[in-house]
């Protein structure tokens, strides 16, 4: 988006036109944050639903749906979550989706993306831990104004944790329709962007009516950009809850490709306080399930990440086995009593059994 407008500017606007995009990007950035508050019971839902087996939709028309498979798609690598915690659906599925590979229907049930198919085949198997959030528009409202009754009582019969994300687009924001659908969700976030404010600050790159084809796609840039930073917040949130994060550092990553297996070996490191070749050999004893090193000479990087990508706690175990110099099965039974990795690590941590080849748990 940026790229094509400066190509429009000429050399001498370009400049302008850069701040003004700077600008409001940091004008969505402060707006989109004034609603921390309001964001905290959604990251408290999705908490709950991780700590409970339970499970995290967001359900979303046109680009707002893919905002929210996006989020969720960066779950599992990011925090090892599987592909079930937490979930996008988009109305249309993969036709709205709009990847090259068309339909991925056929690699399981998790890669159905349609919010059709939530809303026939999913809502019926919800339970009381389970949080549903829809991401709306002002026109996904219009078009959704009948069905959210319907809908609401339907997930209402197995789940109180059913929400919205609204982005308001007009100055009627009492409107008696809005508010009646929007009433039908136990919790909702209506945020109002600072479209005036926004629109002074890009006065330097269009140059033309307000209601121009270009003018309403970064309109809805802005707004998916918005939306992003508050999932993001749901999502990093709901796993901080469960323990996934340990001082500030996602310590349950899935070494799924090379920069992961390098951040894996860093957080090591770091948190049991050896050298990076002790860190990796620790790494190396957890994906290959030994407490001896597999013969490095014939082994390449990927194959490490090959197969450490569909593997569960591969840096919790190593970290363990690190920090307390314990074997893999050792390592394991502290990760079992301690479901919470963080927990595990504060519980070592706090029995001093740093460098001890001993049973924690006997500890």
């Amino acid at each position: 988006m940026a790229h094509q407008i400066t190509e429009q500017c000429s050399n001498t606007t370009v400049t302008d036109a850069v701040k003004g995009l700077l600008s409001s990007y940091q004008t969505i950035y402060n707006a989109t944050y004034t609603y921390s508050d309001q964001i905290v019971q959604f990251i408290d839902w999705a908490g709950m639903s991780l700590n409970n087996n339970g499970h995290v939709y967001y359900i979303g028309m046109d680009s707002l749906g893919v905002m929210g498979i996006i989020d969720a798609s960066e779950c599992p690598p990011t925090y090892g979550a599987t592909l079930e915690d937490i979930r996008g659906f988009v109305t249309g599925g993969y036709h709205s989706y709009g990847n090259r590979e068309g339909s991925l229907v056929h690699l399981g049930e998790p890669f159905n993306l349609s919010a059709e198919h939530f809303k026939e085949d999913m809502i019926d198997n919800l339970t009381t831990y389970d949080t549903v959030i829809f991401l709306l528009r002002e026109e996904d409202l219009h078009k959704l104004h009948e069905n959210i009754p319907k809908i609401a009582e339907s997930v209402l019969k197995h789940t109180n944790q059913f929400g919205a994300i609204f982005f308001q687009e007009t100055e009627d924001k009492d409107h008696v329709d809005k508010q009646s659908t929007l009433s039908h969700f136990k919790h909702h976030i209506s945020v109002e962007l600072p479209w005036r404010q926004i629109q002074q600050q890009t006065a330097p790159i269009f140059h033309i009516e307000p209601k121009d084809e270009q003018v309403k796609h970064f309109s809805t840039f802005l707004i998916e950009m918005s939306l992003k930073w508050i999932l993001n917040s749901v999502s990093t949130g709901g796993h901080i809850l469960i323990g996934k994060v340990y001082k500030n550092f996602m310590i349950d990553v899935r070494v799924s490709n090379n920069k992961l297996y390098h951040r894996a070996i860093g957080i090591i490191k770091q948190f049991a306080e050896c050298s990076y070749d002790e860190a990796k050999t620790a790494l190396l004893k957890s994906i290959y399930s030994s407490d001896t090193v597999p013969d490095n000479d014939n082994l390449v990087t990927s194959q490490h990440i090959n197969k450490a990508t569909s593997m569960d706690k591969v840096v919790p175990t190593a970290l363990v086995m690190a920090v307390i110099n314990c074997s893999i099965e050792e390592a394991r039974k502290v990760l079992q009593e301690f479901t919470v990795v963080s927990k595990a690590l504060q519980s070592i941590k706090q029995t001093g059994n740093h460098g001890k080849q001993t049973d924690p748990l006997k500890q």
